[in-house]
């Protein structure tokens, strides 16, 4: 089992990465590259004590809440993770 965010092993191309960030963001979050409904299902379930998350802005939210102070970007990944 992994022990943390890998960008090696990511599915996303680069291509979908690109075209995904030169658009606006929607709030669908199965509009993410590679979030689709399974991994959306997921997400939207509560864990622990934090909401589900169903938005790709909760999504961003999130991911920027993990953001601690002197982190580096492998930590902040690995956080989300």
């Amino acid at each position: 089992m992994a022990t943390g965010f890998d960008v090696n092993r990511s599915k996303v191309s680069d291509d979908a990465l690109a075209e995904f960030l030169s658009k606006p963001v929607e709030e669908d979050i199965t509009t993410v590259p590679g979030i689709g409904p399974k991994a959306a299902e997921i997400l939207a379930k509560n864990c622990e004590n934090d909401p589900g998350i169903e938005t790709t802005f909760q999504l961003i939210g999130k991911f920027l809440s993990l953001k601690g102070k002197g982190m580096g970007s492998k930590e902040h990944c690995d956080a989300m993770w």
